[in-house]
């Protein structure tokens, strides 16, 4: 609750400004998070686990794009997107030509506009060490609507090294 309001003024401060400056139009507003909450301080429910696993509620998070004239308000859409993927958005908002072949990450513009979904056969997560909220060292793909998740080590819940599928449309 306090947490939600704190961000909840914040936001409206910085929005303000912007309104005040007369820049609101001119600039592009990112609100996401890196992972999901601390099980022991907020439920991610539907969503198994949180920060430091590798199960949804650790990695699907939020993600909420301003961009006057490119996003309409209130659009949704549920493309599969990364952290990784920022940096070359920012490049494509910019319209910088992208040099580099070898930068991670695909520009969620076309996304954003609407303009067509994105193109990504998978995407790769890599968490190879012990967090104290986490169950341990992992690596996940996710392809589609399915996910497999390898544990390298036993895990904190005594379970030995092991492979996960699930297919997300049915099990969260």
């Amino acid at each position: 609750g306090a947490m939600i309001e704190r961000l909840d003024k914040s936001v409206g401060i910085l929005m303000s400004k912007l309104d005040e400056l007369d820049l609101a139009n001119d600039t592009v507003f990112i609100f996401y998070s890196d992972n999901g909450g601390l099980e022991s301080d907020a439920d991610q429910t539907p969503l198994r686990s949180g920060k430091a696993n590798l199960y949804e509620g650790g990695i699907r998070v939020p993600l909420i794009v301003r961009w006057p004239g490119h996003v309409q308000p209130g659009t949704l859409n549920d493309s599969l997107v990364s952290t990784i993927d920022i940096f070359p958005t920012f490049l494509d908002m910019a319209g910088i030509d992208r040099k580099y072949n070898d930068i991670d990450g695909i520009s969620i513009v076309p996304a954003l506009t609407g303009k067509s979904g994105l193109r990504r056969d998978a995407i790769y997560w890599h968490y190879p060490h012990f967090h104290k909220d986490g169950t341990g060292p992992s690596g996940a793909i996710r392809m589609g609507k399915y996910k497999l998740i390898e544990w390298y080590e036993p895990t904190l819940l005594g379970q030995e090294k092991r492979v996960e599928l699930f297919d997300l449309e049915k099990d969260l």
